[in-house]
């Protein structure tokens, strides 16, 4: 494709679908990084519709909670997060006093430590991330903040020891395959806070695409030690999954923010 009609091609995508993922040209530190974001925001649509020849990193000048950084981006839905964390402000968690310890269970490409940090920066926070497509950008996002700690390893309630991945499928479910060619490490929560000396998570956040019901099934003892949760389930809203993930987290006052067919967002802070 000749570069006008590429252009032309990423001008007519932005139009039409920009609104969902303006989040790096409203969080831009200037004119021309909000430019830069305009440019690389249609480099990801038209990549969302026609599939990218490789990987992609590109870079977004933004600011986040009034704080200039740097964010590596590769697809058009770290865009949505950007929006979902940092305009719309999903993850915001009234609570009692500021938190010392956050754990960050599907890390991906480092968004959300990114904004516990900007929120709270005297936080220590733990990334988990088993995806090792997206680790190099979760990295390359997060090495200039030292409160926050990337561990490449996967989190499960079943006593998986290991998950298989298989590179460059759509999604984590299609990623995390039995035929995968890239073994990842395995853990339970409670092995995380023992290996990482944690007494006490003020916050646990859980985005693991699935596995969340898993870790969560019965009487966890680990959630004794946490004091507030913000988790995405990955099922129907009426499903017998999500009611009996409820059901685990009753000792906690539950607020849903949002719910879509398949997904339900929640905040569970202990009273």
């Amino acid at each position: 494709m000749s570069a006008p009609r590429r252009i032309v091609q990423e001008a007519r995508w932005l139009l039409r679908y920009g609104p969902r993922f303006t989040a790096g040209i409203r969080l831009a530190t200037g004119p021309w990084a909000a430019l830069r974001a305009a440019l690389v925001t249609a480099r990801l649509l038209v990549a969302r519709q026609t599939g990218p020849r490789r990987p992609l990193q590109l870079p977004l000048d933004v600011r986040l909670e009034g704080t200039p950084h740097r964010v590596w981006v590769g697809d058009s839905s770290d865009l949505e997060v950007l929006r979902e964390l940092f305009v719309e402000r999903e993850y915001d968690v009234e609570l009692p006093a500021p938190p010392s310890v956050i754990v960050d269970l599907g890390a991906h490409i480092g968004l959300s430590a990114l904004w516990w940090a900007s929120r709270y920066p005297s936080a220590r926070i733990v990334a988990l991330e088993p995806n090792p497509e997206v680790l190099e950008r979760l990295r390359r996002n997060t090495s200039a903040v030292e409160a926050i700690t990337v561990t490449p390893c996967a989190v499960t309630g079943d006593g998986t020891r290991e998950l298989r991945f298989a590179p460059h499928s759509e999604g984590w479910r299609a990623a995390a395959s039995s035929n995968g060619r890239v073994v990842v490490p395995a853990i339970s929560v409670e092995e995380l806070l023992e290996a990482e000396a944690i007494d006490r998570v003020d916050i646990l956040k859980m985005d693991v695409e699935g596995a969340e019901f898993g870790v969560l099934a019965g009487a966890q003892p680990w959630l004794e030690h946490v004091g507030a949760l913000v988790v995405e389930l990955h099922d129907a809203p009426s499903s017998s999954a999500v009611h009996e993930a409820l059901e685990s987290l009753r000792s906690f006052d539950v607020t849903v923010t949002e719910i879509r067919d398949d997904q339900v967002v929640l905040n569970a802070v202990r009273p």
